[in-house]
């Protein structure tokens, strides 16, 4: 992901594109995003996708995990 970001920050031309932003990033991540995930993980409620799947299949995990909200 590190390599990902800084061949991005070639062309991107955003200025957090960097590896101390980077580290920052994964560290709310880990601090303020995972500790949601695991509270709803426990309760059942969680559903996971494999976005790194084609998009037609990603798309028909999330119609079928939502179908019945729609």
């Amino acid at each position: 992901m590190i390599q990902r970001i800084q061949e991005r920050s070639k062309t991107s031309g955003r200025n957090d594109d960097n590896i101390e932003s980077l580290r920052k990033r994964f560290a709310t991540f880990k601090n303020e995003s995972m500790p949601i995930i695991e509270f709803y993980d426990k309760q059942g409620k969680m559903r996971k996708i494999d976005g790194l799947k084609p998009v037609d299949e990603v798309f028909a995990q999330f119609e079928g995990i939502f179908k019945d909200f729609f």
